[in-house]
């Protein structure tokens, strides 16, 4: 065999770097292509951050995104000329240069990378047109498997090869090139940092050392209450029923507000969102009165407190709420600029390994970069973190069933001619939340946080998905509006809309704990959200200071029949309002750059701290442009912002008095409707600052 030709230890280098730098920038040239033009020239884009980027938070952010982003890429061409120096050394006699080696291991890990990209992200801009490829079958295997297992046989095969090589060398005393050596340690390190990110604790559950229980409060977002109980004959979500089958379940519970942030502030505090400030998501912190909340008063009772959520963009709870621990991602407006731009196939493959974990703490574990987000992470994240040596408050929250009800391996193409689009979407997402619960419950139970517990299971709001029942009016905009939408889909978009602010809510003991329930059983009294807080405050003797707008449970958890306490609670008002709802933005719309833009004017972004606000001045804007209800039984009075005009239109619902809506144009008359009556008066009296220079329509 003709010997190799001679280079030098270096050849090659500079092609592998270049390559893979030239790798980098197709792979953003097509976001780059959509909106770079878009994000430089708009002036709502620029308007958020008005001072300069440079030396900010959110400067420093993006410019360690762009640096993990060329180191991971010049690593990568790093370690193709490293084991084409391996090759060298294992096939010394080959008659082929060290440049084309290089050339061959850059195709060769390019090829992998397009292939697995595309299997395990076929929702990815690249994953999308290759994906049936990846998945295309050879003898009954997928390519992606097939060129997974001959790329990494002819990776160890090379390394294996290239180190008995060079061992046989050291050992007959002939010098060791470093290079070699080098590239040898560049293959051998990159293969443990980028291996999956997968963790099991190992350790002994501890054991709580006190009567006091671990309080569990878990959240499934957007779980409408009729997917978590079955549907026909097969159930969509089997272990959530499977907890509720155990549980005392309320069935009539709703949020004040069907947005993530303002229903779990008023969770924390027991408070109506316009009683703390809280009706809106990503408000300054100091426009808003919490007060004394439940995780502050379970730290000074002798709990740890711990909140953990997969997804912050629009919910910024973080260690100022009374929490000890947070397992979050990165929370401000890196999180939405680099959840909207991390799409290249290189670090698509690594971001669910402990190198992405380090390189990409925005796309790792988080639900918010949809296309990017595995399930199991988050799960492997809270065995990784959690820990009940002590007795702990936990408030944890997971996302999936959000729009846009997608994840990494979800396949959202093969159900684009469904007759109900948004349904067929959420469906999936649902049973893919339930499979995630099921292993959040086996995660508590390894690290005995059930032998002793208190666990609360909700939703914070449920979902419109365009099926016929979502819409009893068919229509979701202002009742004025002649192009109102034919169905509703979302949440906070509509307070004519059940499915949207009814929950899910059930509370269960384990261990102990249970024997404080009567038993399980479905409680059809009227509840909200705002009861979790004033009945753990009972229950454990937290002795909060604030006074609640929710009431204690605890009385009907025990099974207390009191017929006059019941009374009240069948008596009582609720209330619910929608929130902003920017053009484009709702399930099945597609947002433009215009759109977009249109949104972005709403917020500001602070410059120490790259955190994302609603601007101050636009607080009693957004006031007068949302729905609001008080709601008793089945009877609502609404307030529907004009879609021409100011002012609000009044609508009466009442099913005993027919089954349309009716308008008001003042308040009713006592003697002739006393429950419509009722209801006006407590929507003014609850919203009276939206109402404060009211006129009707």
């Amino acid at each position: 065999m003709t010997a190799a030709p001679r280079s030098t230890r270096l050849d090659g280098l500079l092609l592998a770097l270049g390559a893979s730098l030239l790798v980098l920038v197709l792979s953003f040239w097509q976001w780059m292509a959509q909106w770079g033009d878009t994000l430089g020239s708009n002036r709502a884009f620029r308007s958020l951050h008005q001072d300069s980027l440079l030396g900010s938070a959110l400067g420093t952010q993006l410019a360690l995104f762009v640096l993990a982003q060329l180191s991971l890429h010049l690593g990568f061409g790093l370690a193709c000329w490293g084991l084409a120096r391996a090759a060298r050394s294992a096939w010394p006699d080959y008659p082929a240069t060290q440049r084309t080696w290089v050339t061959l291991w850059l195709l060769l890990g390019i090829f992998w990378v397009l292939i697995a990209n595309a299997a395990l992200f076929p929702n990815s801009t690249f994953g999308d047109h290759l994906f049936h490829v990846a998945q295309a079958r050879i003898g009954g295997v997928t390519i992606h498997v097939v060129v997974s297992v001959l790329v990494g046989s002819l990776l160890l095969l090379t390394v294996g090869t290239a180190a008995w090589r060079l061992s046989r060398r050291a050992r007959a005393g002939t010098r060791v090139g470093w290079a070699a050596a080098v590239g040898l340690g560049l293959v051998a390190s990159s293969a443990a940092i980028v291996l999956p990110d997968h963790y099991t604790s190992l350790t002994p559950a501890p054991k709580n050392g006190t009567e006091r229980p671990h309080v569990i409060l878990l959240g499934l977002d957007s779980l409408r209450c009729d997917f978590a109980a079955p549907i026909g004959k097969e159930s969509t979500a089997p272990n959530i029923d499977r907890f509720l089958s155990r549980a005392a379940r309320f069935t009539d519970a709703m949020t004040p507000l069907a947005r993530t942030y303002p229903s779990w502030i008023s969770i924390l505090t027991g408070k109506h969102p316009h009683t703390t400030g809280a009706f809106v998501n990503l408000l300054h912190r100091d426009q808003m009165a919490l007060g004394d909340n439940l995780p502050e008063a379970m730290r000074r009772n002798g709990w740890r407190t711990a909140y953990a959520i997969d997804e912050v963009r629009f919910s910024n709870i973080d260690e100022s709420y009374g929490f000890d621990q947070t397992i979050t991602p990165p929370m401000g407006a890196a999180d939405f600029l680099i959840g909207m731009v991390n799409d290249a196939p290189l670090s698509n493959v690594i971001v669910n390994t402990r190198l992405g974990r380090l390189l990409f703490p925005y796309s790792h574990a988080n639900r918010a970069a949809a296309t990017l987000y595995d399930p199991d992470t988050f799960v492997e994240r809270l065995d990784r973190e959690l820990n009940f040596d002590k007795p702990t408050f936990l408030a944890l929250h997971l996302t999936l069933a959000h729009w846009p009800y997608t994840w990494a391996s979800a396949r959202r193409t093969d159900l684009a001619n469904a007759e109900h689009w948004v349904a067929a979407h959420y469906t999936p997402a649902v049973r893919r939340l339930d499979q995630q619960f099921a292993d959040v419950l086996a995660v508590l139970e390894r690290k005995g946080a059930l032998r002793n517990a208190i666990v609360v299971l909700l939703s914070d709001h449920g979902e419109a998905i365009g099926l016929p029942g979502d819409s009893p009016f068919a229509m979701s905009g202002p009742i004025d509006d002649p192009y109102a939408w034919p169905t509703i889909t979302g949440h906070g978009t509509s307070v004519l809309s059940p499915h949207q602010y009814r929950v899910v809510l059930a509370i269960r003991g384990f261990g102990t704990a249970a024997q404080d329930f009567a038993a399980t059983h479905d409680i059809s009294v009227p509840v909200s959200l705002e009861d979790l807080a004033p009945t753990l405050n009972e229950w454990l003797s937290l002795d909060m200071h604030d006074q609640f707008d929710g009431r204690s449970l605890l009385p009907i958890l025990n099974g207390i029949s009191d017929p006059a306490m019941k009374s009240t609670f069948q008596s009582r008002i609720r209330f619910t309002e929608t929130e902003f709802n920017p053009r484009g933005f709702l399930p099945g719309q597609q947002a433009t750059s215009s759109d977009l833009a249109d949104a972005i004017r709403v917020y500001e972004i602070d410059p120490e701290t790259g955190r994302m606000n609603i601007r101050r001045n636009e607080r009693a804007k957004l006031l007068r442009q949302r729905q609001y209800a008080a709601v008793r039984g089945n009877s609502m009075v609404a307030a529907v912002p004009g879609y021409y005009t100011e002012g609000f239109r009044f609508i009466y619902i009442n099913p005993e008095r027919g089954p349309l809506p009716r308008n008001l144009s003042e308040r009713p008359d006592p003697e002739i409707d006393p429950t419509a009556t009722q209801l006006w008066d407590a929507l003014f009296a609850r919203f009276a600052e939206s109402f404060s220079d009211h006129s009707t329509m």
